[in-house]
């Protein structure tokens, strides 16, 4: 089966599946794309769109002024498309169509997996197609060169932009409309403003009297409560005695235990130096001198787990004592929001 579809590709018929936009399908041929001119104008009209304007958002808000919608299919599960409205991975799709172009992408899926860990018929390849073209080819790749241009903008601005945190998004809602709160931040002349918006799909329409909110004073009158609530009204001793609860660990017991195995490793390590005191005294060739050596084995094995041990004692210790550290350190920095 996979290879009869893959040998249809291959003479650049179709294999199922819907029209695009500025196509339907052929009456009598399913495998194969009719011109639907009135759309095939729309196409040439995107494609003219994005060369002038150069983004998606504005294309798609271009575009709609026009009247152009995507093509109306059956059961979408794309919102805005089976509204008849544009979405950013719909536009992209009709960009990026080689269909639009009369070639035909076969494999498209396994376009950037390693071919040499594929069958023949899964590999990614370019053939001519059995419809006509209706984008001029050099409208086509000009438009291509845009939108690796913006990729590589956007890529390189997600490397170097930071990061910003918005810890109370999805946990604030509008007293208006009762929607979720998300963190945004916008590009002021001399900074970056930080605010909480609505939660909302394009198209969506924001009727509340505010529509968005300092996200610095918001954050700040959140730590200022939560502080008083900490700090004041004892809880914050609450939290620290749970923390030490969970370390379940006392300093003083650690030091006992630590002093008992550091003694035991003395005896075990003098118990050693005895027996190779009593092993070169011994005869090579002597029925004791393997018992000898037993002995010293076993004596090897206790020590290293007595010193394990000990490593795992002190670092419980080391543990302990940051834990200490770090609930006087959270006290500290609490204060610093609401002092006393």
């Amino acid at each position: 089966m996979a290879v009869n579809c893959h040998a249809r590709s291959l003479r650049g018929l179709l294999n199922g599946g819907p029209a695009i936009l500025g196509y339907d399908k052929h009456e009598t041929n399913k495998t194969t794309f009719i011109i639907n001119d009135e759309e095939a104008k729309q196409v040439r009209d995107i494609f003219n769109t994005y060369k002038t304007h150069r983004t998606i958002s504005r294309t798609i808000q271009e575009i709609e002024a026009l009247g152009i919608k995507p093509k109306a299919r059956k059961r979408d599960h794309n919102r805005l498309v089976a509204e008849g409205r544009w979405s950013i991975d719909s536009l992209s799709f009709v960009l990026q169509n080689k269909a639009y172009i009369a070639l035909r992408e076969i494999n498209k899926a396994n376009k950037d997996k390693d071919k040499s860990h594929l069958k023949p018929w899964q590999k990614y390849s370019v053939v001519k197609a059995s419809w006509p073209a209706i984008v001029d080819k050099e409208l086509f790749e000009e438009v291509q060169s845009i939108l690796e241009e913006n990729r590589s903008k956007e890529r390189l601005r997600l490397e170097t932009s930071v990061k910003r945190v918005f810890f109370a998004s999805q946990i604030l809602i509008c007293g208006d409309c009762g929607r979720p709160l998300v963190g945004s931040s916008a590009h002021g002349r001399n900074k970056v403003h930080r605010y909480y918006v609505h939660a909302s799909k394009k198209g969506d329409v924001i009727t509340c009297t505010k529509k968005r909110y300092s996200a610095d004073e918001i954050e700040a009158g959140l730590v200022d409560r939560l502080s008083e609530i900490l700090l004041r009204a004892g809880h914050f001793e609450k939290v620290s005695e749970n923390i030490r609860k969970n370390v379940a660990v006392n300093p003083e017991e650690i030091k006992r235990q630590a002093d008992g195995t550091e003694e035991e490793v003395k005896k075990i390590t003098l118990a050693i130096r005895r027996t190779f005191k009593l092993q070169a005294e011994m005869d090579a060739d002597s029925d004791g001198i393997k018992l000898v050596a037993n002995e010293l084995q076993e004596l090897g094995r206790k020590k290293k787990s007595l010193e394990t041990r000990l490593m795992e004692l002190k670092a419980k210790a080391d543990y302990t004592s940051d834990v200490e550290e770090s609930v006087v350190s959270l006290k500290d920095r609490i204060e610093q929001f609401c002092p006393s």
